[in-house]
């Protein structure tokens, strides 16, 4: 139905400015957090997923949405008394009023625990591998020389007990800063990780792995782009999410994520 309702450009600028200060915000308490872990798995993979996820929670929370709506015209009407006979409805798509469903918010309370891995055209090394016919350690371990400490590798190695060890990192963040993170990792130069995650030799074929207490020297900075190390698309980084994962590093060393410590994963250049 067209409003036949009219304002001045006056009136009109008063009640937008009004709108882009106190703009209508849908409210995320601080305890709530997104738990569905195959949507925050799809979130890692693009962000092209957070449009999805906000369709979806638009649409669960659709008559708490219209009241905030009416109570946000209500408040309008109070503001400015030339509106007071105006229906809620009409205010709203006159001025194209929309809720903010502040995605962000909920995804900053979302805790998630990655397990960053270092993979090969060969599959890991086995505890049956004598380390210096290692293929995987010939291709990935040059990457890792210059951050690790010679005698630590070689407990490391020793106390592996399954066959697809890789290098792997695990560490905390919170989901907002990680969405996509896999699409971007595809189109960059080279990731950063921060060097006080846990770091070792894990295996979440066979929900093995050995002790995963290797330190950093620094913050790694490890290539990406295609080529660093081998020549095959299984030469590359994969980012997993640890989170509920059967044979993941959690339920492997039945711990949890208030024993993981905080982590960042950096983005560098573009390949």
């Amino acid at each position: 139905m067209e409003i036949l309702r009219k304002l001045t450009q006056e009136q009109e600028k008063a009640v937008e400015e009004y709108i882009q200060k106190y703009p209508l915000e849908f409210y995320w308490d601080y305890r709530e957090k997104l738990n569905d872990k195959e949507k925050i798995d799809k979130l890692l993979d693009s962000k092209e997923s957070l449009i999805d996820l906000e369709t979806e929670l638009f649409e669960y929370n659709v008559d708490y949405i219209f009241e905030l709506e009416m109570e946000y015209c209500n408040d309008l009407k109070e503001e400015f008394e030339f509106l007071q006979d105006w229906n809620n409805v009409d205010i709203i798509n006159y001025f194209d009023i929309t809720v903010d469903m502040r995605i962000n918010e909920l995804l900053k309370n979302t805790e998630v625990v990655l397990r960053v891995e270092l993979s090969s055209n060969y599959e890991g090394i086995s505890y049956t591998d004598d380390p210096e016919e290692s293929e995987y350690l010939k291709e990935v371990l040059p990457l890792l020389e210059p951050y690790i400490d010679k005698k630590e590798l070689e407990r490391e190695l020793i106390n592996i007990l399954s066959h697809c060890n890789v290098f792997t990192f695990v560490f905390k963040t919170t989901l907002d800063k990680v969405v996509g993170i896999r699409e971007k990792i595809k189109k960059a130069k080279a990731i950063k990780i921060d060097n006080d995650v846990i770091f070792g030799l894990f295996d979440h074929t066979c929900g093995s792995g050995s002790i995963m207490e290797m330190n950093l020297k620094d913050n790694i900075v490890i290539p990406v782009k295609e080529g660093c190390w081998g020549k095959t698309e299984y030469d590359r980084v994969n980012v997993y999410l640890d989170d509920g994962s059967d044979y993941g590093f959690q339920s492997v060393f039945c711990t949890n994520s208030y024993y993981i410590p905080e982590g960042k994963i950096e983005i560098i250049g573009r390949g």
